[in-house]
């Protein structure tokens, strides 16, 4: 595993265990660490890529395009991480509130 990698790990399990341990919700950990992942992606996306721009010259397109395969891999480890920290609202969300009672339209 790069580095890359690694650091997109280390940031979707760092943002699911707080998310889910401040009850945010899981839709507020896909939002945080979706945006977060997808602006690695691009020079412009996080300052630090701004920093590594200035120092290396490397094209706006070469950089996404060494970075592109890092994306998905971070968005899938997103969606399984969100999954696991935050199972009880999905098994809660599972089974209706309650018993759903048909509407009936007379015909006039």
């Amino acid at each position: 595993m790069g580095p890359g990698r690694a650091g997109a790990a280390f940031e979707a399990v760092t943002a699911s265990a707080i998310t889910a341990f401040l009850r945010l919700g899981w839709a507020a950990a896909m939002v945080a660490m979706a945006s977060n992942i997808g602006s690695a992606a691009t020079i412009t996306g996080n300052p630090q890529n701004i920093i590594i721009d200035r120092f290396s010259q490397i094209s706006y397109s070469d950089f996404a395009a060494a970075l592109a395969p890092v994306t998905p891999v971070g968005l899938a480890l997103t969606i399984v991480l969100v999954g696991l920290f935050h199972r009880g609202e999905f098994a809660e969300r599972a089974q209706p509130a309650a018993p759903v009672t048909p509407i009936r339209f007379r015909a006039s």
